[in-house]
């Protein structure tokens, strides 16, 4: 399940806060994108998750300029045991996914 907040965004110094009501909320990218492919709402995931619909059109981006422009996502693990299967799962569906 997601959780309620409202919209924040934060460049620099500066900070907006955007009131967004609705009542879908998820925790599940796909079902988000699906949501607003559909018209539901704003779906906030990667920006590689929902680039083949911005591609295409069927999606566009809000607010590009305050998009995050954190740190890409990172996985910390040891590597001086065997690697439970879900965790070597996730890191090559991980790897897979952004080309590495």
């Amino acid at each position: 399940m997601g959780k309620s907040t409202n919209g924040s965004s934060e460049r620099g110094d500066e900070r907006r806060e955007i009131d967004v009501p609705g009542t879908l909320i998820s925790g599940e990218t796909d079902l988000a994108i699906n949501a607003a492919l559909e018209g539901v709402g704003i779906a906030y995931c990667l920006e590689s998750l929902a680039s083949p619909y911005i591609s295409a059109g069927r999606l566009e981006a809000v607010l590009p300029k305050w998009a995050s422009m954190g740190p890409p996502l990172s996985m910390y693990y040891s590597s001086r045991r065997q690697l439970p299967f879900g965790v070597e799962a996730l890191i090559k569906i991980v790897r897979n996914l952004n080309g590495l």
